[in-house]
């Protein structure tokens, strides 16, 4: 895996150059690759590149061999702190790089969800408030926003991603709130809760105290976990098999099968509802719509 953000920064680094020196020695044109790798591009990657090949990043990947031996994330050895949240908390500046990334992920996929014809089955309509769980800028309840119009979007997330959102930017309806998803009295009320790329951050008891604290805010509410997956068997290529590894050796987190989904939602009390593929199957998020068992 960084080997190929490694490459992709190479391409970023050579597409910003080329860009303010055009006249440079020759000329060439980007390939379509090397445009989403420019920070101009509508669906812009270079943001979640420069976050896979930080060093941060790239250092913990050095430790793999650490972590196959243990089964442990490895910041404590890689970049010496106890956790990743540790270290962007005490590194404002990488800090600053995740949220950029989260937001260049979140553009691709949100993408996907405000067209209609490449997410059909999705429809928000019915929810009159909607809290974005750890949403970053808001990348995705802002294009929702574009497709469900008329609905109340509260982007909630700790007080340093919270604190760095123009709130000059933001549509007339939505509002921002400083949460720790771990307090149970922090999260606001909501109709529905998005939590994007937020379960594959943490093993089961984390992930069960977060669906715990959102259940006993409204045990009503729709939880619309979005992740890459389900992932599948041996021998079957997917996007979330390398996000497993990653999530496992930065974060002690991990992509799920779809049997191990149903086993962590059933723990809190939740069932799937319904499944909802992006661009027909063709996108590796794909999202989890999960109420109250009856």
């Amino acid at each position: 895996m960084p080997m190929l953000f490694f490459v992709c920064y190479g391409i970023l680094q050579v597409s910003m150059f080329a860009s303010k020196n055009p006249s440079n020695g020759g000329s060439f044109k980007l390939s379509p690759v090397g445009e989403v790798c420019t920070k101009s591009h509508p669906q812009s990657v270079a943001s979640a590149v420069l976050l896979e090949a930080s060093a941060y990043h790239s250092q913990i990947w050095l430790k793999m061999p650490e972590y196959l031996v243990t089964g442990l994330k490895t910041t404590k050895s890689a970049i010496g702190h106890d956790g990743y949240w540790d270290a962007c908390k005490a590194n404002p500046e990488h800090m600053l790089v995740f949220q950029h990334a989260m937001t260049a992920y979140s553009n691709d996929e949100a993408t996907m969800m405000k067209m209609d014809f490449l997410s059909p089955t999705i429809d928000l309509s019915i929810f009159p408030v909607i809290c974005d769980l750890g949403g970053a800028e808001g990348a995705c309840a802002k294009a929702l926003n574009e497709r469900f119009p008329n609905i109340a979007y509260i982007l909630a997330d700790l007080q340093e991603p919270i604190d760095s959102i123009d709130q000059s930017t933001l549509p007339s309806n939505f509002s921002t709130k400083a949460i720790d998803f771990f307090q149970v009295d922090t999260i606001p009320m909501a109709d529905a809760y998005l939590l994007k790329h937020i379960i594959h951050d943490w093993d089961d008891p984390e992930c069960i105290h977060i669906l715990s604290n959102i259940k006993a805010t409204n045990p009503k509410a729709t939880v619309f976990v979005m992740e890459f997956g389900p992932m599948p068997g041996p021998n079957v290529p997917h996007l979330s098999k390398i996000f497993d590894l990653h999530m496992a050796i930065t974060l002690n987190g991990h992509e799920r099968t779809q049997d191990e989904y149903n086993s962590l939602f059933e723990k809190v009390g939740y069932e799937v509802s319904q499944t909802h593929a992006l661009a027909g199957g063709n996108h590796p998020m794909y999202i989890q719509q999960i109420t109250l068992k009856e």
